[in-house]
């Protein structure tokens, strides 16, 4: 509760004792409303006024704590932490979730409510002297507020919301009942403010239908493109994946009648014929129906209770894959690249390089140099080039290890020893990582992940000649990382990257070569394309390169 400004004291723990030394608390402010007067009093009744901020600091005050609880809210959409009279942006079109990323405007919204607080609270603050009435009045004016504010609620709640609503039978006709457990009223709902709204629904079920369509939402985005499964025990043939429960017995069975007492005669009077049935697929009744196999699983489970053990039965899981129509489509037309490519008019072999020449002008003319296209098989310690062994990257990319061989025997051993040294202890320049360097991680074989192994190798290679002489690599090649496949991302895909080492080579001479590379292009402005920057020493010497020797790549 708000009292007067003054300063909080304590008594020491003493049954005989007084307070002592204790400064003398300001004056508490009077006012002549009967309100104010009880408030006081109750406030001086212990003998220790109570410490009631400025209206300023109670704003700032009350901003930190709504911030601060969102960190402890249980709603997944963070903005409905402060939204007063906005449902939630499934509420109102029926899909997705309100959130301030996607949908800016109810943040400005949200802001604008809060800052309501601090308008209000300043025009009380000035125009009335006592801070219990300021109070009264500060709620009274949001209170007032809120009644102005409509609701852009569409009219979806949870069935056993609506069954507590006052909502006559007419309108009742003109709701759809949805799969998801909700009903959507067609219309008469739209105009309810927050107050009566608040009848209808209670503010802590409304996470309800948000993790609803959240979980809708994520298993639709999950669902597989050409091959796609249902529920098990699905016994539809189509276009998923669906387990068949079936059953192996050792004293007999059968296949489709759904009661119980029929499929416990089928099923005695098939063990009595054949003994054993491997598997309940193969049943069928004398009129040739099929048999329910979760209706057949209950009547086994009657049979074979402990005080009759008729019958013993084990289940078996089955998993089925179907194509679905675009599956089928490919399986039977060819891929959507193979007709492309079969659309493509045949041509002739090539032309002359000559010609080629001529046709690509410049173009032709920069970049010159060395392309590799191997080794897409290497070191894990080599694929890393710097990065630490225990580096957070390296679970979401070197995912493909071999199986067979799964690890490399032959290597460099003196190089190897100054890589470990340079990852745990540091050297050319570098303090190292500080960690334990195991030659058993760097042994394994993994599909790699980036073209930078072949950059590193070929830098390996021209440290081991007599002379070194300035080169430029480039590579355009596959590489392949455990990535969820979608129509824009594939686990194998392919990466250019290029290289050029010389000595004496600065950070200007990078620049410099991206801005001739791509102006030859015609692009004509700064455009991202990806990477780009020098080799650190502590990569190049290790491998026998001179200190002066640099290498620019992107």
């Amino acid at each position: 509760e708000q009292g007067s400004t003054g300063v909080r004291s304590r008594a020491t723990k003493s049954s005989n004792s007084t307070p002592k030394d204790v400064p003398e608390a300001r004056p508490i402010r009077t006012s002549n409303s009967s309100k104010s007067t009880k408030v006081n009093a109750s406030l001086t009744r212990s003998g220790t006024p109570y410490y009631c901020p400025p209206g300023r600091i109670a704003f700032i005050a009350f901003l930190i704590v709504r911030l601060t609880a969102v960190f402890f809210s249980n709603i997944a959409d963070c903005d409905e932490v402060f939204n007063y009279w906005e449902p939630t942006h499934y509420l109102q079109y029926g899909y997705g979730m309100q959130t301030w990323e996607y949908s800016p405007e109810y943040a400005i919204r949200s802001w604008a409510y809060i800052k309501l607080h601090a308008i209000i609270g300043g025009i009380f603050e000035t125009s009335v002297e006592s801070q219990q009435s300021n109070k009264s009045l500060y709620r009274e004016g949001m209170v007032s507020l809120s009644e102005f504010l409509k609701s852009d609620f569409n009219g979806q709640l949870p069935k056993y919301f609506l069954e507590d609503t006052q909502i006559d039978s007419e309108s009742r006709t003109k709701m759809n009942y949805k799969r998801d457990g909700t009903w959507m009223l067609q219309e008469g709902f739209n105009d309810i403010n927050k107050e009566e709204m608040d009848r209808y629904v209670d503010v802590d079920q409304c996470d309800y239908i948000v993790d609803l369509e959240t979980n809708y939402t994520q298993a639709s985005a999950n669902e597989p493109r050409y091959v796609t499964q249902t529920d098990k025990d699905q016994l539809v043939i189509g276009i998923q994946k669906y387990i068949n429960r079936n059953l192996n017995l050792n004293y007999g069975l059968l296949k489709i009648m759904s009661t119980t007492e029929e499929l416990q005669t089928l099923v005695l009077t098939s063990l009595d014929v054949r003994g054993t049935i491997p598997n309940t697929k193969d049943l069928v009744t004398s009129e040739n129906k099929e048999v329910d196999q979760l209706a057949l699983l209950g009547a086994l489970k009657s049979l074979s209770i402990v005080d009759k053990e008729m019958v013993k039965y084990e289940t078996i899981e089955e998993e089925v894959w179907m194509l679905t129509d675009e599956g089928n489509e490919i399986a039977n037309k060819g891929s959507h690249e193979a007709k492309v490519f079969d659309a493509i008019p045949i041509g002739k072999e090539g032309i002359a390089i000559s010609a080629l020449h001529e046709i690509l002008g410049e173009t032709a003319k920069i970049g010159q140099g060395k392309a590799f296209k191997n080794k897409w098989i290497t070191k894990n310690g080599g694929n890393l080039v710097r990065a630490p062994q225990q580096h957070p990257a390296r679970d979401a990319h070197d995912t493909f290890f071999l199986k067979d061989p799964a690890i490399c025997t032959q290597f460099p051993t003196e190089y190897l020893e100054r890589v470990k040294e340079v990852h745990s202890v540091g050297g050319y320049g570098s303090t190292g990582y500080g960690y334990d360097w195991k030659i058993e991680e760097a042994q394994k074989l993994i599909l790699r992940t980036h073209t930078t192994a072949v950059s590193s190798l070929m830098l390996y290679n021209l440290a081991k000649q007599k002379e070194f002489k300035p080169v430029k690599y480039f590579s355009i090649d596959r590489v392949f990382r455990n990535e969820t496949v979608d129509a824009t991302h594939l686990a194998e895909f392919h990466q250019v990257e290029g290289v050029i080492a010389d000595k004496g080579l600065t950070l200007g001479d990078l620049i410099g070569f991206m801005n001739t590379f791509f102006n030859k292009m015609g692009l004509g402005k700064w455009v991202e394309i990806g990477n780009s920057g020098m080799f650190r020493p502590e990569m190049l010497e290790p491998m026998g390169l001179d200190p002066d020797v640099r290498v620019i790549a992107w």
